[in-house]
């Protein structure tokens, strides 16, 4: 069994509603899809599917540029960005020594002081809306992350809604393309969880002792 990259793969479908066909282009070569093992989610067509990750990207991305501006933080030191004004006018070589101060400010390092002279003063800005509910959207952000991918801590809903979807996505799969049609009428594929999907410690020791008082 050799793995084939999905970006070397092209479907190449009829224009018929009902009695779809499909073949598979790898590198211009043609391939029929018993050919493959072709795990899907959410097809139309039987050759393609949609990720989860394509269907939530908003919500993907969300958390990545959260994540960014976490680390643009932890960049800075934490440090604050404002403005500064001055009674007096600057010249350019004092204006680029304090840009230079301020560049250092922000590089997070060691000695990240800067010192202000007469007539001079920093405002620091207000915190932005995304400062404010920081903490709020990562919470929130952390539930539709679990939602997406059915992470449970119920370890039964867990198994129920993020892992048996998938055991059937492949056990579907193995049964369209490892049988001949007339070892269909006999044979199938099924993943044995039983030992996974049996009931919590807390279940099998109620069960038993219903069991024994049973006796």
């Amino acid at each position: 069994m050799k793995y084939v990259d999905a970006s070397y793969i092209t479907v190449e479908k009829n224009f018929d509603p009902i009695y779809k066909d499909i073949k598979y282009l790898v590198n211009g070569k043609e391939y029929e899809t018993f050919n493959f093992i072709s795990i899907l989610r959410n097809t139309k067509d039987g050759g393609s599917g949609r990720s989860v990750i394509s269907e939530v990207s908003t919500a993907i991305e969300n958390a990545y540029q959260t994540l960014l501006y976490e680390l643009g933080l932890v960049r800075t030191g934490g440090a604050k960005k404002g403005f500064i004004t001055s009674q007096r006018r600057l010249g350019e070589k004092e204006i680029q020594l304090l840009k230079k101060a301020w560049s250092n400010l922000y590089s997070n390092k060691s000695e990240n002081a800067i010192v202000l002279n007469e007539g001079m003063d920093f405002k620091e800005g207000s915190s932005s809306t995304v400062e404010l509910q920081l903490n709020e959207r990562k919470k929130t952000l952390q539930e539709e992350i679990d939602n997406i991918f059915h992470n449970k801590e119920n370890f039964d809903d867990f198994m129920k809604e993020a892992i048996m979807p998938i055991l059937t996505a492949i056990k579907i799969a193995f049964n369209k393309d490892f049988l001949l049609e007339k070892e269909k009428e006999s044979f199938y594929f099924e993943f044995d969880t039983r030992e996974i999907s049996r009931g919590n410690i807390k279940e099998r020791y109620a069960a038993i002792k219903v069991a024994s008082e049973t006796e």
